[in-house]
């Protein structure tokens, strides 16, 4: 939600848009019923990713009868990829696409910015699905006390109301009984909540060649020809900071460096930061760095590597279940607890990998987690990665497209394999 300290932007985006859109369509899902086993599939704005990607690639591959499922691309790029490979798409804004969701039983989503205007006010009737985009380490939606959400009053309240920002899911995947515990059911408030292994985590178990729709082409076969060459791939992945900081603009991180490490220790680095901190790093000028497209997907480039590093990203948890190292360069650990959102444990504590503060540091990690692989931290690697997740054969996705329609179509009934978030 568009934040007060921008008041026109507040005013049109946050008030008189939404206020528009359901004045123009939320009242049509009253009077249109839905049709029965008609799925929209939402992911990032443009991309092709995450657990949705996945989810929609399972369910297209193994479409229960009476299914009829589409992936939601506002993106033209996109849409023609999607098309080419043969999979269903529907291309927003068109008139044809915003039928299509008045008329979806079932909308699956991965991130809370699906809820825009002109989507959630023909899906507000709709059966939601969260699927969301990975195991917390920081505060999230309803259980972040810094975010509007967790008590706003006022306009920034009504507004709240007028977008959906925090709708009512019935259904929340959860990694495991930790998290459903320490952070989904206050977070989502959701109606029931499915423990599965996440969609996008089929990378590391099975190959299919759909996987590389939305990836970055030209990193991969830059990855392959380093690895031909046996260089060791090391893959840099950090969380955003609220407040825009990053690593490399703030001086903690020296490419030119990084370089001179990377020649000296048969390494080439992988970039996959935020946007906006891609759009300011130097792309030009090193052999063994590269940046990866901030909007493409990662994650089957990111099964090839042989080190991760991070600060508080989540993406260390699925990682883990490739049982190589990972390093944590939380070189602004201070500034970041007291300035971003709260962490749900101990970082100290949970991290199963040397924390690094300094560049010096982070090169000495990197040396041994090239060579040794950091055996020391291996008991740990194990003991985090089947805490965080209760299953882990990378088949999350078909066993919730079953769950949702067990028999064909329509609502899935409570079973054995699903705890009510009333429980």
């Amino acid at each position: 939600m568009v934040g007060i300290r921008h008041p026109c932007r507040f005013l049109w985006r946050g008030l008189i848009q939404p206020l528009l859109g359901w004045l123009a369509l939320g009242w049509m899902p009253l009077l249109v019923p839905h049709r029965r086993g008609r799925v929209a599939v939402f992911g990032l704005s443009g991309q092709f990713a995450d657990n949705s990607k996945y989810f929609f690639l399972q369910l297209t591959a193994g479409r229960p009868p009476g299914v009829d499922v589409r992936y939601v691309s506002d993106d033209k790029a996109l849409t023609a990829e999607l098309l080419s490979a043969g999979l269903p798409v529907l291309p927003l804004p068109s008139l044809r696409g915003l039928w299509y969701l008045l008329r979806t039983e079932t909308v699956v989503v991965d991130h809370p910015s699906w809820v825009r205007p002109m989507r959630y006010q023909l899906l507000w009737r709709a059966r939601k699905v969260q699927l969301f985009h990975g195991c917390p380490l920081k505060r999230i939606e309803l259980d972040d006390r810094r975010a509007a959400g967790a008590g706003a009053r006022g306009l920034a309240r009504l507004s709240q109301r007028l977008i959906g920002r925090y709708p009512r899911y019935d259904v929340v995947l959860s990694p495991s009984p930790t998290f459903t515990d320490v952070s989904f059911r206050r977070a989502f408030a959701p109606s029931a909540i499915v423990e599965d292994d996440y969609p996008r985590n089929a990378v590391f178990t099975s190959e299919d060649p759909r996987f590389a729709i939305g990836t970055d082409h030209r990193v991969s076969a830059w990855v392959a020809d380093g690895r031909r060459r046996s260089l060791k791939t090391v893959v840099y992945m950090p969380t955003y900071r609220d407040d825009g900081r990053e690593a490399v603009a703030d001086g903690a991180l020296d490419l030119a460096r990084l370089e001179r490490f990377a020649m000296a220790h048969g390494c080439q680095f992988v970039f996959k930061v935020h946007p906006l901190a891609a759009a300011r790093m130097r792309r030009d000028g090193y052999s063994r760095i590269i940046v990866h497209d901030a909007r493409a997907d990662i994650y089957p480039l990111l099964a090839q590597c042989d080190v991760l590093v991070t600060d508080y990203s989540s993406v260390f948890f699925d990682f883990l279940r490739t049982g190589r190292p990972v390093v944590f360069f939380a070189w602004d650990l201070e500034a970041y607890q007291a300035n971003d959102r709260a962490l749900y444990f101990s970082y100290a504590h949970l991290v199963p990998g040397p924390i690094c503060q300094t560049q010096e540091a982070l090169e000495a990690a990197l040396a041994e987690a090239a060579g040794p692989g950091l055996p020391e931290h291996a008991g740990d690697r194990a003991r985090v990665g089947t805490w965080a997740f209760a299953r882990s054969d990378g088949d999350g996705a078909r066993r919730l497209v079953g769950q949702l329609w067990p028999r064909g179509t329509g609502r899935a009934p409570g079973d054995p394999t699903r705890r009510r978030a009333e429980a």
